[in-house]
């Protein structure tokens, strides 16, 4: 993700996939760190910065035929709107209130999902290497935690969030910065 060239009038989006994506997982994490409960601006987050930031970022990509972007942005903002659907769609009826079975399968196929993208991305950046690393292990804590409802999956999922929110707001501010031909990081 954060390895693309493009012309120089080219809208790169990039950046602002990466911005809505670190902001939203750096807030899922502090839930599954148990620093607070799944509410409003959880709710908000999945909806604007995991979904539609991720959305229109993958839109921009398919313009400009970057496959493996509108690929990863796509499906993550898609799995941002399911998921509200999975959380939500009880309230209307409870009888669709998924078992534990049915979350860790849930979470088990964006862990498969994931895990392809991070072996394309192992050609990308150090970035995208780490987010997509610490992606599957979200996930694969996360289904670890649906089938046998141990705590420490759930802190797990919540470290490996807040390291690759980090590491996507770097990533994204680093990109934003090249566009505006500035230095962010003494690194660069």
């Amino acid at each position: 993700m954060s390895q693309h060239t493009l012309p120089q009038h080219a809208l790169n989006p990039v950046p602002f996939g990466l911005f809505g994506f670190a902001l939203n997982s750096i807030l899922f994490a502090g839930s599954n760190l148990g620093l607070y409960s799944f509410n409003s601006t959880l709710f908000a987050a999945a909806l604007l910065l995991g979904g539609l930031a991720q959305g229109i970022a993958a839109r921009y990509c398919a313009k400009q035929g970057d496959t493996f972007g509108l690929t990863s942005f796509g499906g993550y903002a898609l799995y941002w709107w399911s998921l509200l659907l999975v959380i939500n769609v009880p309230l209307l009826n409870p009888n669709w209130l998924p078992d534990n079975n049915a979350i860790a399968a849930y979470n088990g196929v964006w862990a498969v999902f994931t895990m392809q993208l991070g072996w394309l991305a192992r050609k990308l950046s150090i970035s995208d290497q780490i987010i997509f690393a610490c992606l599957a292990v979200i996930y694969l804590a996360l289904t670890a935690h649906a089938v046998t409802a141990i705590s420490g999956c759930l802190i797990l999922a919540g470290i490996a969030g807040a390291v690759a929110g980090v590491t996507g707001l770097v990533a994204a501010q680093q990109l934003l910065a090249k566009s505006l031909q500035k230095k962010v990081l003494p690194s660069q």
